[in-house]
């Protein structure tokens, strides 16, 4: 039997940049917003996360989704 994943929840991360860190590397932190739709389209969930940046006092530098799916023999 092969196995099939199904999706159950679906989370918008965005990322921002906190400058450099004293050893001189980037310092990222992400903010995730969880309960997204699952049937949302990568376009839909781009928008929010426009709309979720422009309220933000940092600049954010990326956007990431981020699926949970659940793998089950059958």
């Amino acid at each position: 039997m092969a196995a099939n994943a199904t999706k159950f929840q679906t989370a918008i991360q965005l990322v921002y940049s906190l400058g450099k860190g004293a050893d001189g590397k980037d310092k990222e932190k992400t903010v995730k917003f969880s309960n997204v739709d699952i049937t949302a389209t990568d376009d839909d969930i781009y928008a929010v996360a426009n709309v979720l940046a422009s309220l933000m006092s940092v600049s954010v530098t990326g956007v990431e989704k981020v699926d949970h799916s659940k793998i089950i023999n059958g």
